[in-house]
């Protein structure tokens, strides 16, 4: 609801195991997660704004607990630079 709140339509929440080259990355850069590995969302090198598997890194990425088990970190929908 949050996120509806802030105009954020299409957003989910990851959780996945530590790795700590990911989390670094996440911390650092504009990343760009590519849903279902579609071959399609990138063109050219440059994500695909209108293709529905293309989300972006949307708030902070956390290191659960700093156990260094899992990351967990929200996603919306790209919508371009």
């Amino acid at each position: 609801m949050s996120a509806q709140a802030l105009g954020v339509n299409d957003s989910a929440s990851i959780r996945m195991t530590y790795n700590p080259e990911v989390y670094n990355k996440l911390r650092t850069t504009r990343v760009v997660v590519i849903k279902n590995a579609d071959a399609t969302a990138i063109v050219a090198g440059v994500p695909d704004k209108n293709n529905p598997n293309v989300y972006e890194l949307w708030g902070g990425v956390d290191n659960v607990k700093e156990a260094n088990q899992f990351l967990e970190f929200k996603v919306r929908r790209y919508e371009g630079l």
